[in-house]
C-alpha cells in the first residue's frame, strides 16, 4: 500500500508539474500574441503616418499636415531664383532707355538690339537643356552659367560707368542671354531632384513658394531700378542687379553638401533630336535605294533603331507645333510692352499728383493688370458662359486673345496719333493702362491657355521638348520684331502699331483654319509607357513632371511677373477637364463651326477650373523623379519586410511552442498511462 500510495504521489505531482508547465506555455504563447498586434498596430501607424523619412534633413509633416518644415536646400535654392530673376527683370526693366539715352541709338535700332537680346535669351535655353541632358548636369549647368551670368552683369554695368562703351555692353548682353537661357531650363528641374516622397499638397506648397519667389523678385526689380537710374545713374542701376547675382551665386553654392546631385541619364532630348535626323535620312536612303514604302508617317522611319515608343511620342509633338504657328506673331505684339510701350511713355505726362513716376516703371501694368483679369476669367467670365451652355475650349480662347492682342495694337496706336498731334507731355500715361488691360487679357487667353493645351496634348515623356519649343516661339517673335525695327519701315510710329495689328489679324485667319482640322488627342493617345515594375497599368492621368515643367520659363511671359503662379493654376485645370470628358478612340472637335457645348454638369462647371492654389502641381508626382522617391520607398519597403519577418518568427515560435506543449502533453499521457498499468500489475 505504501508504494501504491507513493506511485499516486509521483502521478500527481507529475500532473501538477505539466500544468504548471501548460499555463507558463499558454501564458508565453499570449504574450507573443500580443506582442504581434503590438507590432501589427505599429506597422499600421508607421503606414498610416506621413513622415517623409530620409538619412539626411528631411520634410516632416504631422498627420493633419498643419506643420512642416522645409529642408535647408530649399531656401537655399529659393534665395538663388529669387536673386536672378530680380537680376534679369532689373537690368530688362531700364535697357531700352539705356540703349536711346546713353548709347544715343535711335528708337528703331536700339528697339532692335533689345528684341535681339531677348531673341537670345529666350533661343539657348535648348543649348543649356542639351549641355544638361548631355554632359554637365543639372547642377554644374547652373553653377557654371550662373558665373557667366555674374560677369556679364559685371560688364553691363562697368559699360554704363563714365562715358558708355558699345561694346563691353554688348558683351555684357550677350553673357547675360547666355547665362539666363542656360540657367533657365534646369533650375525648377533641380528643384524636383531635391524632393523625396513628397505629397501633393506639400509640393504645392513648396511650388507655390518657389514661383512667389520668382513673381515677387521680377516685380521687385521694376520698381527698383527705374527708381535708381532716375535718381543716381545707370551703373547704380546695373549695379544692384548685379549685386543680387553675385548673393545668387553664393546661396546656390552654399547648399552644395545638402543637395542630391543626379548625373545626366537618359539623354531624352539628345535622342530625340537623332531620331528626327535618322528619320529624314532613313527615308532618303530607301527612295535612293528603290526600295521605297510609303509609311502613315514620316517619323516610322526612326522606328527600327529608337523603338516604336520614342517614335509615336515624337508623333505627339508634332501634332502639337501645328498650333505653335501663329504664337511667334503674339510674341512679336506682347514683348513690345517694354522697349515701344516704354519709349510711348517716355512721351507722355507720367504725374500722379506731383510725382513723376519713371517711364520704365509704367510696364509695371502689365502684370498688376494679370491679377485681375486671370481671376476674372477663371471666377467669373468662363463658369457664366458654362451656365449658358456655351464652353470655350482652348482654340477658341486662343483665337479670342489673338484679337485681343491685335485690338490692344490698335489702342497704342491711336494713343501715339494723338501724342503726335499734341504738345509734347501733355497726354496723360493713363490712357496706356487701356492698352496694358487689353493686352493683359488676350495674354490670359494665348499665353496661359496655349501653353496648357500644348502641354495637355503631348506625351508625358515629351512635355520637356514641347515647353522648349514653346520657349522658341518667344524667340522667333522678338526676332521678328527686331528685324522689322532696324528695316525702319514706317515714317509714322502710329502706322507701325497698326502694321503690328493687321499682321496679328493675319495669323488669327490663319489659326483658325488650322483650327478647324485639328483633332484634341485623348488621355490614351497622351499616356505612353506607363507600365509599371509589376506589371500593373499606372494612372492614366497626365501627370505634371518637375523636371519636364522646368523647361518652362517660370517668367515665360516676360514681364509678367505673377503669371506663372496662375498659370499653373490653369494647367491642373485644364488637365481635370481633360480627365473628365470620356474617351475616344479620335475626339475631332471644330471650335469655331461649335457655338455651343451641352454638358450634364453645367451646375457645377465652375469646379473645372477653380482649382484652388492647393492643387498646384497635385499631378506632379513626378516620373523622372521616381528614381530619388524609390530609394526612400525602397527603405520603407524593407523596414516593412523586417516587420513582418518579425511577424512570421514570432508566429514561428508560437508553432515550435505548441508543438513541444503537444509532445510535453503526450509524455504526460504516457506517463499515466504506464502508471495505471502499473498499479493494474500491481
Amino acid at each position: 500500500m505504501d508504494d501504491f500510495n507513493q506511485d499516486n504521489n509521483k502521478a500527481k505531482l507529475l500532473e501538477e508539474m505539466n500544468e504548471n508547465e501548460n499555463q507558463n506555455q499558454n501564458e508565453n504563447q499570449n504574450q507573443n500574441q500580443n506582442q504581434n498586434e503590438i507590432q501589427i498596430e505599429n506597422q499600421i501607424q508607421n503606414e498610416n503616418q506621413i513622415k517623409l523619412k530620409h538619412r539626411r534633413k528631411y520634410i516632416a509633416l504631422d498627420e493633419n499636415e498643419e506643420k512642416f518644415r522645409f529642408p535647408g536646400r530649399f531656401y537655399f535654392i529659393l534665395g538663388s531664383e529669387f536673386s536672378e530673376r530680380f537680376c534679369y527683370y532689373g537690368i530688362r526693366a531700364i535697357l531700352i532707355l539705356f540703349l536711346t539715352d546713353e548709347l544715343h541709338y535711335s528708337e528703331n535700332h536700339a528697339t532692335s538690339v533689345y528684341h535681339l537680346f531677348i531673341f537670345a535669351a529666350y533661343f539657348l535655353p535648348l543649348e543649356g537643356a542639351l549641355v544638361a541632358d548631355s554632359c554637365l548636369g543639372k547642377f554644374k549647368t547652373i553653377l557654371y552659367f550662373s558665373v557667366v551670368y555674374l560677369l556679364g552683369g559685371t560688364a553691363l554695368s562697368l559699360s554704363a560707368l563714365g562715358s558708355p562703351r558699345a561694346w563691353l555692353t554688348f558683351v555684357g548682353l550677350f553673357l547675360i542671354a547666355l547665362g539666363t537661357g542656360s540657367i533657365k531650363p534646369n533650375v525648377s528641374s533641380f528643384l524636383g531632384d531635391q524632393l523625396f516622397n513628397v505629397t501633393p499638397r506639400l509640393l504645392s506648397r513648396i511650388f507655390s513658394l518657389f514661383y512667389i519667389s520668382i513673381n515677387v523678385g521680377s516685380l521687385l526689380s521694376m520698381l527698383v531700378t527705374p527708381i535708381v537710374e532716375k535718381y543716381l545713374s545707370y551703373f547704380y542701376a546695373f549695379g544692384i542687379p548685379v549685386i543680387l547675382m553675385f548673393f545668387s551665386v553664393i546661396m546656390f553654392l552654399a547648399g552644395k553638401r545638402s543637395y542630391k546631385i543626379i548625373p545626366p541619364t537618359d539623354k531624352l532630348i539628345t535622342k530625340s533630336i537623332k531620331a528626327i535626323f535618322y528619320s529624314c535620312r532613313n527615308k532618303r536612303r530607301a527612295k535612293k535605294a528603290g526600295n521605297y514604302v510609303k509609311k502613315k508617317h514620316w517619323l516610322d522611319w526612326a522606328e527600327d533603331k529608337y523603338g516604336k515608343q520614342l517614335v509615336e511620342d515624337l508623333k505627339t509633338v508634332f501634332h502639337v507645333l501645328i498650333i505653335f504657328v501663329p504664337i511667334p506673331i503674339f510674341w512679336s505684339l506682347y514683348d513690345q510692352s517694354s522697349s515701344r510701350w516704354v519709349l510711348q511713355s517716355k512721351e507722355m505726362d507720367l504725374h500722379i499728383a506731383s510725382y513723376e513716376i519713371p517711364a520704365a516703371q509704367v510696364q509695371v501694368l502689365n502684370p498688376l493688370l494679370l491679377m485681375v483679369t486671370i481671376p476674372l476669367f477663371d471666377k467669373v467670365i468662363y463658369p457664366s458662359l458654362r451656365k449658358r451652355g456655351i464652353d470655350l475650349r482652348p482654340l477658341k480662347r486662343m483665337a479670342i486673345g489673338f484679337f485681343l492682342t491685335s485690338l490692344s495694337f490698335v489702342s497704342a496706336g491711336i494713343i501715339q496719333f494723338f501724342i503726335d498731334n499734341n504738345p509734347p507731355k501733355t497726354i496723360t500715361f493713363w490712357y496706356q493702362a487701356i492698352s496694358y488691360f487689353i493686352l493683359s487679357a488676350g495674354e490670359t487667353l494665348v499665353s496661359i491657355t496655349g501653353l496648357e493645351l500644348a502641354y495637355s496634348q503631348s506625351a508625358n515623356s515629351m512635355k520637356s521638348i514641347v515647353m522648349a519649343l514653346w520657349l522658341l516661339t518667344t524667340a522667333i517673335g522678338n526676332l521678328i520684331v527686331s528685324i522689322i525695327a532696324e528695316a525702319s519701315l514706317f515714317s509714322k510710329k502710329h502706322l507701325e502699331y497698326f502694321f503690328y495689328a493687321f499682321l496679328m489679324i493675319v495669323f488669327l485667319f490663319l489659326f483658325i483654319l488650322i483650327a478647324r482640322k485639328y483633332k484634341y488627342a485623348s488621355p490614351d493617345q497622351r499616356s505612353s509607357g506607363n507600365q509599371s515594375k509589376n506589371g500593373k497599368e499606372k494612372n492614366k492621368d497626365v501627370v505634371l513632371d518637375i523636371n519636364q515643367v522646368s523647361s518652362i520659363d517660370l517668367n515665360n511671359n516676360n514681364n509678367n511677373s505673377d503669371n506663372d503662379l496662375n498659370k499653373d493654376i490653369n494647367e491642373d485645370s485644364m488637365e481635370a477637364k481633360l480627365l473628365k470628358e470620356p474617351k475616344k478612340e479620335e475626339e475631332t472637335q471644330d471650335d469655331f463651326n461649335t457655338n455651343t457645348y451641352n454638358s450634364n454638369n453645367d451646375e457645377n462647371g465652375e469646379n473645372d477650373e477653380n482649382d484652388s492654389v492647393e492643387n498646384i502641381h497635385n499631378h506632379s508626382y513626378i516620373q523622372k523623379n521616381t528614381e530619388n522617391q524609390e530609394i526612400v520607398l525602397e527603405d520603407d519597403e524593407n523596414e516593412n519586410e523586417n516587420q513582418n519577418q518579425n511577424q512570421n518568427q514570432n508566429q514561428n515560435q508560437n508553432q515550435n511552442q505548441n508543438q513541444n506543449q503537444n509532445q510535453n502533453q503526450n509524455e504526460n499521457e504516457n506517463q499515466i498511462d504506464d502508471d495505471k498499468s502499473v498499479d493494474k500489475d500491481q
